[in-house]
């Protein structure tokens, strides 16, 4: 009989394949110019110019030449091999696939949850089309995924309160998206709530300098500048209202399981880690927070991949919130949800089904 160790390395297994034979695999060429992963050019000029660094640049944007750590590991091991940098990203993107199965593996044997519970918490995760799927579609945002393994161990440090879980995730953060911020606020919440202050010190001074480091090594790359109105966009939007309702509302299709869930259990757990639940709504607000109030001008429909990278931080916070053990004892609603979640993996421009193309997403 199979243990639920080794049946849990088998559902990975079985949901990376699936992944892998259903996902719309392009050339670097049709992700470009056929569907708008501009971005990806930019990350090429970084990695085209090892082993040094592009300088001044002015087609590469702001955001773009402070996330300089992966494209020039993507570059570094073209250079080194002469293997086509596309391919160095492909070779990357698997080995952070990996890195994040360990990750959630990991994780999940931290938390306090039945067989059942570890397969819907890893399904709700991998199976989102914004995570693993649109990862696979187009490797050069690879950093992206490294993001979330880099998201799993700082919230297995908020757990088991280990300050190096916490730290050295929050500082490589910093070398991969400006995202980082919400989890050094997240920090120093946390840090605050346990009134470990000497933590907090050294944990905001590291912070800092890291962010000045890379923000003036981002410097010599571009001289591009962000534009703030990413952060408030939102506000100065004059368009119709019907184009505003849609762009708040187009998060829903990555969270869509997530508030099913929390409406289907309408019941909180007992004992209840409150400080563990108020750094995960304080990090989940921030990381929601910043696409959303961009606006539909700049955040733009980017607002479903960017607003979902709160969600591993929100479905931990639903686990560690609410009962869901109704959802364990009812196995063919269990079953039921597995497989919907399945089906709900299909995004239309990643995936090689196109049923879901009604919805626009």
């Amino acid at each position: 009989m199979i243990n639920d160790k080794n049946s849990l390395i088998i559902y990975y297994f079985f949901s990376t394949l699936f992944i892998y034979l259903t996902t719309n695999f392009l050339s670097e060429y049709d992700l470009v110019n056929t569907f708008g992963q501009k971005d990806i050019e930019q990350y090429f000029m970084i990695a085209k110019a090892v082993p040094g660094l592009p300088e001044s640049n002015p087609n590469i944007l702001a955001h773009v030449s402070t996330r300089y750590f992966i494209p020039y590991v993507a570059g570094l091991i073209s250079y080194l091999s002469n293997v086509y940098i596309f391919d160095t990203y492909k070779f990357l993107n698997f080995i952070f696939l990996i890195f994040f199965i360990f990750s959630i593996n990991k994780l999940l044997n931290k938390l306090h949850i039945n067989i059942n519970g570890k397969f819907i918490f890893f399904s709700l995760i991998f199976l989102n089309p914004y995570l693993i799927r649109q990862h696979v579609f187009n490797p050069v945002i690879t950093h992206d995924l490294l993001f979330f393994s880099l998201t799993i161990f700082f919230l297995i440090g908020v757990l088991e309160k280990k300050f190096t879980y916490i730290l050295i995730p929050a500082l490589i953060m910093i070398f991969i998206r400006q995202s980082s911020i919400a989890f050094f606020i997240g920090g120093i919440v946390f840090f605050l709530l346990e009134k470990n202050y000497k933590k907090l010190f050294i944990y905001t001074f590291l912070f800092l300098s890291f962010f000045y480091l890379n923000d003036s090594i981002g410097s010599t790359i571009s001289p591009n500048t962000f534009d703030l109105e990413y952060a408030y966009g939102i506000f100065t939007y004059k368009d119709s209202l019907d184009k505003l309702i849609r762009f708040l509302l187009m998060p829903l299709i990555s969270f869509f399981p997530l508030i099913f869930l929390m409406i289907f259990s309408r019941k909180f757990k007992d004992n209840i880690n409150i400080n563990l639940i108020i750094t995960l709504l304080i990090i989940s607000i921030l990381l929601i927070g910043q696409p959303v109030l961009g606006g539909p001008e700049w955040t733009q429909r980017n607002v479903v991949r960017i607003s979902t990278l709160s969600y591993v931080v929100s479905t931990l916070f639903l686990f560690e919130t609410f009962d869901l053990s109704k959802l364990y004892k009812k196995r063919l609603f269990f079953y039921f949800f597995i497989v919907g979640l399945f089906f709900w993996s299909f995004h239309p421009l990643y995936s090689k089904f196109k049923f879901f193309d009604v919805l626009r997403f």
